[in-house]
This record gives C-alpha cells, structure tokens and sequence, in this order.
C-alpha cells in the first residue's frame, strides 16, 4: 500500500505519461492517481471520492473550492500546474495551513522569446532606421542560460 497519494485532478496534455515523475514518487512510496477530470462537467462524487484518500493534488484547470478542501482531510499540499490561483480557494487553504503553489514561471520562455519579435517589429517599421539596431540588440536582450 502506499505511503501517499498524489491526486492529479487534469492534466493539459494527456499524450505525456508520468515516466519522468514516477522515479521520485517510487522514491517516496507515492502512488499517482490520474483522475482525468472534466473541469467543464466535473464529476462531483469521482473527485470526492479521489479528494477523500489525497495526501497531496496537483490541478491544471479543475476548481479547487472550499467544498474541495473540505472533503480532502488527509490534504497536505496543492499545486495548480500553471500561473495563478483562480481556481484555488486560498482562504480554504491557509484555514487548514495547507500549502498553496502554483508556477509562476510556465510559459515565461515561450511568451518572451515570441513576444520580443512581435513588440520591436512595429517600432522598426515606424522608425524606418531602427530596424538595424533592434536586430543588432535583439540578441543580447535575451539569453537562453545554459
């Protein structure tokens, strides 16, 4: 039996499986419940039913609501797999002293690598001149870190 359960309520790709993971929950005695919730059409009782034996829940779009953490009494920690807390209920979880992350930092790499090109490009067509040195600068402006 496990030592602990670790509740993914959705993931946003469900082509990828838990081979990179799987060694440090093996490591821990952690067993993976992949619920593949609907969190447009949420199941109420399969989530309460997995919330019920959670020790900890990692979510991506599915709420988090205080009716959630309330049905989880075994909840040591909960991670939302993306930028925000919108669908945690915050207040829920520090009344339980519950730890509440997210990842600030998903999708930063994408958004800045994408976002430079498409800010500078008007500004160098504006300019008429700058084109040269927003390309001559554009490299030192962002470096990818070994």
């Amino acid at each position: 039996m496990a030592r602990f359960r670790v509740l993914y309520t959705d993931r946003g790709d469900y082509s990828h499986d838990f081979s990179i993971e799987q060694p440090y929950y093996d490591a821990i005695g952690a067993e993976v419940i992949d619920a593949r919730l609907d969190h447009n059409a949420l199941d109420w009782p399969t989530y309460a039913r997995h919330l019920a034996v959670a020790d900890a829940l990692i979510c991506f779009r599915v709420s988090v609501d205080r009716r959630a953490v309330e049905a989880a009494p075994k909840l040591k920690v909960a991670v939302r797999s993306g930028v925000g807390y919108e669908n945690f209920d915050l207040a829920a979880f520090a009344e339980r002293g519950i730890p509440a992350c997210n990842v600030p930092d998903y999708g930063s790499e994408e958004v800045s690598v994408g976002g430079w090109p498409t800010l500078t490009r008007p500004c160098a067509r504006a300019s008429g001149g700058a084109g040269p040195a927003v390309r001559a600068c554009s490299g030192r402006l962002y470096r990818r870190s070994a």
